[in-house]
């Protein structure tokens, strides 16, 4: 049985309902599909269920830190709670110290732009590691280190593209208020045009905009 994620719509229809609020997101979150809703025959309320809520929070962190909008506070704080991580881990993974980390968490400091982008390419990352293919190749390339083999070209491609993705991220220190916050449209399904099974589905971002639903 596939895992759910639960809650009581008390805010609206399905369609235009903010999970972002539901998920502790500071911005604006909208599904196009993998929700199903169901009535509680005791309670008479409608109960909303959420297919692959882990795949859900990962994409949605990925969709976060590609935005070049500059990461608050609240930004911070939900990508950290959403991949599972304490502060002091990833304060030590980005060279920072706890208490600088915890200060850019509440807004009381923030990062500079070569550590966000760092920052970003690290939760980039860390957002794929529950994949069992990306374990596989992680657990893999552990018991080939000491050979030390050349990387292929694909590798090399790949490791280029993502360096280059957040190395040369132009990051806007500015957030438009009068535009509204952040909005994501994700939608689950197949990459590309076959059918797919459930269990081959992903979570992809559709939309991503700063301005607010009209």
């Amino acid at each position: 049985m596939k895992p759910m994620m639960q809650h009581d719509p008390t805010d609206g229809p399905v369609a235009d309902h903010d999970y972002g609020r539901v998920i502790g997101a500071p911005f604006v979150v909208y599904l196009k599909n993998g929700v199903t809703t169901e009535r509680n025959p005791i309670t008479g309320k409608t109960v909303i269920s959420i297919t692959d809520p882990a795949g859900l929070m990962a994409a949605i962190v990925r969709s976060r830190v590609l935005h070049p909008q500059k990461l608050t506070g609240p930004d911070l704080k939900f990508i950290r709670a959403a991949l599972g991580l304490k502060a002091k881990t990833l304060a030590e993974r980005l060279e920072l110290t706890p208490e600088f980390y915890s200060r850019c968490e509440v807004g009381h400091k923030v990062m500079s732009g070569p550590t966000e982008k760092v920052y970003r390419g690290c939760t980039f990352l860390l957002s794929y590691l529950k994949h069992r293919r990306v374990l596989d190749a992680i657990r893999e390339a552990k018991e080939v280190a000491d050979k030390k083999p050349a990387p292929t070209v694909d590798a090399e491609k790949a490791l280029s593209g993502l360096a280059t993705l957040f190395c040369d991220m132009k990051i806007n220190p500015v957030s438009d208020v009068e535009k509204g916050p952040l909005r994501f449209t994700l939608s689950r399904g197949c990459a590309h045009q076959e059918p797919c099974g459930d269990d081959d589905a992903k979570w992809n971002t559709e939309v991503t905009t700063s301005r607010a639903a009209a």
